[in-house]
């Protein structure tokens, strides 16, 4: 029984090794027809509208020295692959584009700019909670390279400060700026 046995099991491990021989065989002929041979594939990505704001600072006028207008600014990054540019759209804590103090209980209004650039001191006027559209100054890395590319713009006007009410605290507001792709 013994060697029935051993018989079996050599003819069963021949058997399988026949197979494995025959298979390969078939999968070495497959893979090596005719020759030139070509497969295609597609390889696809989507990429979706994107856009960022970065570098955005607070805008401290510090104390008034009582003579001229005042004007703040802040270079910041502004980026989108949208091909049709962006809009800014800026709304405030406070009633319109108003500075409020909370001692007094008075407003001292300012106007908001918009630059295309780094480092401007006028540009485009953004009414509020408008969107206002823009182009890239020039194409960019989601962070501008570690740089900046835009300006935010706020002026209050010498008539507006002379007649602001005096109160050791500050007047201010909490601009919120959003950007939106245009494709």
């Amino acid at each position: 029984m013994n060697r029935l046995t051993q018989k079996y099991s050599s003819k069963l491990v021949a058997g399988v090794a026949g197979a494995s021989v025959a298979l390969m065989s078939a999968v070495a002929l497959a893979a090596t027809g005719d020759s030139p041979q070509s497969e295609d594939t597609t390889v696809t990505i989507i990429i979706p509208e994107k856009v960022s704001i970065l570098r955005l600072d607070d805008i401290d006028f510090g104390t008034w020295d009582l003579v001229g207008a005042e004007q703040g600014t802040d270079s910041l990054c502004v980026w989108t692959n949208a091909g049709g540019g962006y809009t800014v759209q800026i709304t405030s804590d406070t009633t319109g584009y108003t500075l409020e103090n909370a001692g007094t209980a008075t407003s001292l209004p300012f106007t908001v700019e918009w630059a295309n650039t780094a480092g401007a001191t006028s540009g485009t006027t953004v009414p509020y909670n408008t969107a206002t559209g823009f182009n890239l100054s020039a194409p960019t890395t989601p962070d501008c390279n570690a740089g900046t590319n835009s300006t935010l713009i706020i002026d209050i006007a010498e008539a507006d400060l002379a007649a602001a009410e005096a109160d050791a605290a500050a007047y201010q507001a909490v601009l919120t700026v959003e950007i939106a792709a245009v494709p």
